[in-house]
């Protein structure tokens, strides 16, 4: 099973480098190669604790079904949609924390993420002013 899957925009001029830290894995550093505007990158791993990811060019970051997952720290200035479906064990603050380095944030999915509170829509968007919608289970 697909538990992470990310995006590289290759259309910004320079190299690019993505750092990733899985817990209990060790640091993957890829280099996507330009083959167009897009690098797809699947990782399967069956659990992962904590990710780690600084990637400067990353615009689409999906680590749903990570239900293991209890930190998440991201540097990540032009994430643009962050799926976190069914990620079961991230606490709310772990994401506010996460939020804050991903400045074009527009689309967060947190379904089935109990731990995660969307009813107070503001302050997620307090954290990351750029929020335009979130998916989630709960209503209000």
């Amino acid at each position: 099973r697909t538990c992470m899957n990310w995006y590289v925009d290759q259309t910004i001029a320079g190299p690019v480098t993505c750092q990733l830290m899985l817990s209990p894995l060790i640091l993957h550093q890829t280099r996507p190669k330009r083959s167009g505007r897009v690098r797809i990158v699947s990782l399967k791993f069956s659990i992962v604790l904590e990710v780690d990811l600084k990637c400067s060019n990353l615009y689409n970051l999906n680590l749903s079904n990570c239900n293991s997952l209890e930190i998440l720290k991201l540097d990540c200035p032009r994430l643009a949609n962050l799926q976190l479906l069914a990620c079961t064990m991230l606490q709310e603050d772990e994401l506010k924390s996460a939020l804050s380095f991903c400045g074009a944030l527009e689309i967060l999915n947190v379904h089935s993420c109990p731990q995660i509170n969307t009813l107070d829509f503001g302050r997620l968007q307090a954290v990351c002013p750029t929020l335009k919608r979130i998916q989630s289970s709960l209503i209000a």
